[in-house]
């Protein structure tokens, strides 16, 4: 959206509209800070103030006025952040795998503060007139710093161990979950893995997600946690795609930049189960699914947690 939120641009809910009107049933929003100082870029969505409120309104009833469904991502950038004045946060003083910012470690009462704003973020999420709320945990900002042994050295409650590493997440989840009515959807994107060498390893990850499970989060995007690259975000174990014994569990595979897509599009044995190479090939973003045949997608999927998140991250072999 624009620098200032309070005016979401009739561009943007177009895109938003047109992908309802073409059949995409549920969409994620762009990740929005839902706190001044997690802030990622200077042209990038705000749900921090209740000034938001009027614009997202506007793109919600677009993408309802075609029965559509669009899910608020809340964000902290955490270190990540690009805004220059920005006075980011951190778990621990650490330089950023990507950008090389380092930051001050967050006090008590900051960590509490972020924790709120989540939390202020679902409700205006629900005031807006999002059908669900979707945490985003990963690709290197705040809440998958806390979860990161390369950026979290904390030895207090907040870090430590894996165990504790795990409180930021369960804590912001608790807290949305508070904000939001019973039936809502509130969901995670998860960083399972750490894309930069002696980082968070994948059963870490793992158990995180089920964690998150068992505190009620509905579903589970799967993505990278700390990268170099944004390319980073690709793993093999990923792109050949669930086992066949998980396909039924796949909701959605998400929209991801045209360009990172095509990035992305080398031999892998996988079937088009993605919905980002569909709107890629079609003006307009309208929707329409053909099989593409050894493709490699990247690492974004959302899984149903009615079982555990083990199996859906080892590679099946190829037919």
């Amino acid at each position: 959206m624009s620098p200032d939120a309070r005016d979401s641009p009739d561009e943007l809910i177009e895109i938003y509209e047109n992908l309802a009107r073409n059949r995409v049933g549920l969409i994620l929003s762009g990740h929005m800070f839902c706190h001044p100082r997690g802030r990622y870029a200077t042209r990038q969505t705000g749900i921090h103030d209740d000034a938001m409120v009027p614009g997202l309104t506007r793109l919600t009833s677009a993408v309802h006025r075609h029965r559509g469904k669009v899910f608020a991502q809340l964000a902290h950038a955490g270190s990540q952040s690009r805004v220059s004045e920005n006075r980011p946060l951190a778990p621990s003083p650490v330089p950023n795998a990507l950008t090389g910012r380092m930051v001050q470690a967050a006090t008590a009462a900051e960590i509490a503060e972020v924790i709120e704003a989540f939390a202020a973020g679902a409700r205006r999420a629900v005031r807006a007139g999002f059908d669900g709320v979707h945490v985003h945990a990963a690709n290197g900002y705040l809440i998958s710093e806390f979860s990161s042994p390369l950026t979290n050295r904390r030895e207090d409650e907040w870090g430590g161990s894996a165990q504790a590493r795990d409180r930021f997440v369960l804590e912001v989840l608790k807290a949305v979950r508070r904000e939001v009515p019973a039936g809502m959807a509130v969901t995670v994107k998860l960083g399972l893995q750490d894309a930069v060498p002696g980082g968070m390893a994948l059963d870490e990850g793992v158990r995180r997600g089920e964690a998150l499970a068992a505190a009620g989060a509905d579903a589970i995007e799967v993505s990278c946690n700390a990268m170099r690259l944004p390319s980073d975000s690709a793993k093999e174990y990923v792109a050949v795609g669930p086992s066949r014994a998980l396909r039924d569990l796949l909701l959605h595979r998400l929209l991801s930049p045209p360009h990172a897509e095509a990035y992305f599009l080398q031999p892998a044995p996988v079937e088009c189960t993605s919905c980002n190479l569909c709107l890629m090939h079609e003006s307009h973003h309208s929707l329409r699914c053909w099989r593409v045949p050894r493709r490699r997608l990247l690492e974004h999927a959302i899984f149903r947690l009615r079982g555990g998140l083990r199996e859906a991250h080892r590679p099946h072999s190829s037919r």
